[in-house]
């Protein structure tokens, strides 16, 4: 019985631990924890072949510009259209898609979870008007939210940051293995016992 209740704390906590070192990621630029998965995260892929992980739009531009020559994937905010942003020495290089009816912004919100990136001017008054945080918020073409986050990068610091585990995974992990020991413990000590019965016999 303790071994089978300590496989399942085990389990949990394993599997707790495995879905949040997977799945969650932390933003280089602020350190906000994100899911991979997430149609607000960015992606951005710098020159050493290694991906990051940005929460908004203005920390993934900072990311890309302190990386050098970069590209950052995202999603638009109301559309879902994927929207990509080639940066090069630090600076705007290309954007797709582009043309009619696209016209790439940022919806520029005072914290993270308010900044959004939109594909177009359409998805931008949509937004807004149906988002109360959004209605007053200004709307940045990509090439000045860029110089924003140009102007803004050397107050923060860019570093590969660590997704914090939830302590519970740590206690599951804990208690199922100690409980796993006990339960061999256990059965050790009965089967000397019956053996010291049987020899008494």
């Amino acid at each position: 019985m303790l071994a089978m209740v300590g496989l399942i704390f085990l389990t949990g906590g394993v599997g707790a631990y495995y879905r949040r070192s997977t799945e969650a990621v932390a933003c280089e630029a602020c350190g906000m924890e994100v899911e991979r998965t997430d149609p607000s995260t960015f992606m951005i892929m710098t020159p050493d072949g290694v991906t990051r992980y940005g929460c908004c739009p203005m920390c993934s531009l900072m990311i890309g510009i302190y990386y050098g020559n970069t590209v950052v994937t995202g999603r638009c905010f109301e559309c879902g259209t994927a929207l990509k942003v080639n940066i090069f020495s630090g600076d705007l290089s290309d954007i797709s898609p582009v043309g009619v009816p696209y016209n790439v912004s940022v919806i520029l919100g005072k914290s993270c979870v308010t900044r959004k990136i939109v594909c177009g001017l359409t998805c931008a008054d949509r937004v807004r008007a149906s988002k109360d945080w959004a209605k007053d918020l200004p709307l940045l073409p990509i090439s000045a939210s860029i110089q924003k986050a140009r102007e803004t990068v050397p107050r923060f610091t860019i570093i590969p940051r660590q997704v914090r585990i939830p302590e519970i995974s740590y206690v599951l992990i804990g208690l199922g293995l100690t409980l796993i020991a006990l339960s061999i413990f256990s059965r050790n000590l009965i089967y000397k016992r019956r053996s010291h019965c049987k020899m008494q016999e």
